[in-house]
């Protein structure tokens, strides 16, 4: 009789059990339990209220889908951190909370600084579990990872097929000029250069009337931007035919860090050849135009050269169209065009037939969460991440701050801003070199590597570094980066250097 009714006792413990995981709440979505708060900052959608001083709107509407979550969750408090609250060096803030373990439960990161540093440390989640499972926010896709247009999903993912970012919109950047300035120097204010060699002729013209050709941001974490986006058209016009050489690995038509780094060791790129150097001293030549305060001034001090009609042009972005558009201190006509295409008559190595053009899946929705966050507390971000990618909520969230192309499926480009930035996308005579190879040069394989090649462009175009001396000291970083990626992400690449 004890035995029976030990039995019994353990079949309604079975029971209990069963009953409980049957009908226990779903992990994510409306149905889901969720308590606690979530610090969230999303970058240039971070909301804030207009200022005195401001001279157009700034993005809001993260408070509404904020609102709209906690209405769905009321155990939950979001909290969105405005942009002031990171600091001058977004770069040295988040990797010191990361390694603290007190980061935001969601923020932005660069893909690439993702894939290339703070994922191979451990310091990220990689997402992929959870885009595979249905997002109950959007349940006309089959999993999460559907609502992602192509553009913003195979070119985020890591060296090894990671996904530590979810990625919602696409940007461009042209080059914006001031249509009195060229009409000044004689030119059409309505035909922009085609080539680089139209473009240099341009510039010179424009010199010769008194004006600044080029408004320069090399001054603080800009500096790194803007020497990025030049050292990536560069030397994407030099290395496009070398493309399918370097696709041996994961990603086919896509150049991932492992194959950049597989191409370095093999010597497809050598920063000791003639058509590396040429790169560099095209640079250079470019930087002949830049204001005299180049080094030091940063995107705002640049954008105001131009904008107050001291220069005739700048490198921006599509987030800046909306300040353009708007501000006060704008007294001409402006037009944009994309970078020009380098060709044989400029630099004798070139071998792109396309422009290779800044812009694709790095813009400002690029959102990950830490890996020191475990268990609801984890999935609590995650879920939050479903629901503002949602098309419904992504949709007006983009279209409100007016600065980016949408990357999620279902969502129109809108807002003031929509259709110039649709206008600005390529055409078939350009591409995004960011979905074909984002790092052409190997000059950001981490963020050390950029932040230390960045410094490198900045002595030399000030004329404190020979080509000869820059380039050993390239080849020094190439050597020392090449040997920390092979350790880190302990790849055997002998099946590769046959």
């Amino acid at each position: 009789m004890r035995k029976n009714g030990v039995s019994i006792c353990i079949l309604l413990l079975v029971l209990v059990a069963f009953s409980q995981l049957s009908f226990s709440a779903p992990a994510f979505g409306p149905e889901a339990e969720f308590q606690g708060e979530l610090t969230v900052y999303l970058q240039a959608y971070a909301p804030r209220e207009r200022r005195a001083t401001d001279r157009w709107d700034p993005p809001q509407y993260a408070w509404k889908i904020a609102e709209e979550y906690q209405k769905i969750h009321p155990g939950v408090t979001i909290k969105l951190l405005d942009e002031a609250s990171t600091g001058e060096n977004y770069d040295t803030w988040l990797r010191t909370r990361l390694i603290g373990r007190n980061a935001p439960g969601a923020f932005w990161v660069q893909n690439f600084d993702a894939n290339q540093t703070y994922g191979p440390q451990g310091l990220l989640v990689d997402l992929r579990e959870y885009l595979s499972l249905p997002n109950p926010y959007a349940d006309e896709f089959a999993t999460w990872g559907d609502v992602f247009t192509p553009q913003t999903w195979d070119p985020v993912k890591g060296p090894n097929g990671e996904h530590y970012v979810i990625v919602g919109d696409v940007v461009v950047t042209p080059w914006f000029y001031n249509k009195s300035v060229f009409a000044e120097a004689g030119l059409d204010p309505e035909r922009v250069p085609g080539t680089f060699a139209e473009w240099i002729e341009v510039l010179d013209k424009i010199k010769e009337v008194g004006y600044v050709p080029i408004a320069w941001a090399g001054g603080g974490t800009a500096g790194e931007q803007y020497f990025e986006w030049l050292s990536r058209t560069v030397f994407h016009s030099i290395y496009r035919d070398r493309v399918e050489m370097m696709d041996v690995a994961e990603q086919p038509g896509f150049i991932n860090l492992k194959e950049r780094v597989i191409a370095l060791e093999k010597g497809i790129i050598d920063a000791d050849s003639a058509e590396y150097r040429a790169g560099w001293e095209l640079m250079r030549k470019l930087a002949e135009y830049f204001q005299p305060s180049h080094l030091s001034d940063d995107e705002e001090q640049a954008y105001e050269q131009w904008v107050t009609g001291k220069a005739a042009m700048f490198w921006g972005g599509s987030w800046q169209l909306k300040p353009v558009l708007n501000d006060s201190l704008r007294e001409f006509d402006f037009g944009t065009f994309h970078f020009p295409l380098i060709t044989k008559e400029s630099l004798t190595y070139a071998t792109a037939d396309k422009t290779g053009i800044m812009g694709g899946p790095t813009a400002a929705f690029q959102y990950a969460v830490p890996s020191h966050l475990t268990g609801r507390e984890r999935e609590l971000a995650v879920d939050f991440l479903m629901f503002m990618t949602a098309p419904q909520n992504a949709g007006p969230f983009i279209q409100d701050a007016g600065l980016f192309a949408p990357g999620i499926k279902g969502v129109e480009i809108g807002g003031e801003t929509g259709t110039i930035i649709a206008n600005m996308m390529p055409n078939p005579q350009q591409e995004f070199l960011e979905l074909i190879n984002r790092d052409p040069g190997a000059v950001l394989l981490t963020l050390d590597c950029r932040q230390q090649a960045t410094r490198l462009f900045q002595q030399y175009v000030g004329g404190r570094l020979t080509t000869d001396q820059l380039i050993n000291q390239i080849e020094t970083l190439h050597s020392r980066t090449v040997r920390q990626l092979i350790n880190e992400n302990q790849w055997d690449l002998s099946e590769y250097m046959d």
